[in-house]
């Protein structure tokens, strides 16, 4: 599946990249939820990285500067517009966005892109017919359960380890 057809929000993270660049103070907020994969679109996990870095070497993030950056690391063509696009980020951002709410609706499409990801590649491997069938079902089974942990933000338990555990307290 293409970046085009796999869940996300781009709107909304058009205006978490855009209120960071009208305001650097968004940033930490963001860079402590978000990672860089979790943005679905190339290039704005391309913008994405260089605010980080430019946050990370305790320099101004704007859209001079992204660029600038962009532009060092060779990358300013492959973010369709190039500068412009980088500018019209800053378009339709809210007066005080709450950034929570978008986080969450990027974080969650990124969350389904991840699941979705895992099934694609259970699928090919329950195809191949040279692929041990029980070894598939258990690897499928503890990367969902990984998955699925990664979205309830604490770690999930086998049931056998819940029952034995809730047994012995």
């Amino acid at each position: 599946l293409s970046e085009h057809t796999m869940p996300m929000h781009e709107e909304c993270e058009k205006v978490i990249l855009g209120s960071i660049l009208l305001d650097n103070k968004h940033l930490p907020e963001v860079a402590a939820a978000l990672n860089v994969d979790d943005l679905a679109l190339s290039s704005h996990r391309r913008i994405y990285a260089v605010m980080l870095y430019l946050m990370e070497q305790g320099k101004a993030v704007d859209i001079v500067t992204v660029s600038a950056e962009l532009n060092e690391r060779r990358q300013i063509a492959s973010i369709p517009g190039g500068v412009d696009y980088i500018e019209e980020l800053t378009d339709g951002v809210p007066d005080r966005p709450s950034l929570q709410s978008y986080i969450d609706k990027v974080k969650n499409a990124a969350q389904r892109r991840a699941a979705a990801t895992l099934c694609n590649q259970a699928i090919g491997q329950f195809l191949d017919s040279t692929a041990p069938l029980k070894d598939t079902f258990g690897v499928l089974q503890t990367e969902l359960l990984a998955t699925q942990a990664n979205v309830a933000k604490k770690p999930l338990v086998w049931v056998k380890d819940a029952t034995l555990e809730a047994l012995h307290a």
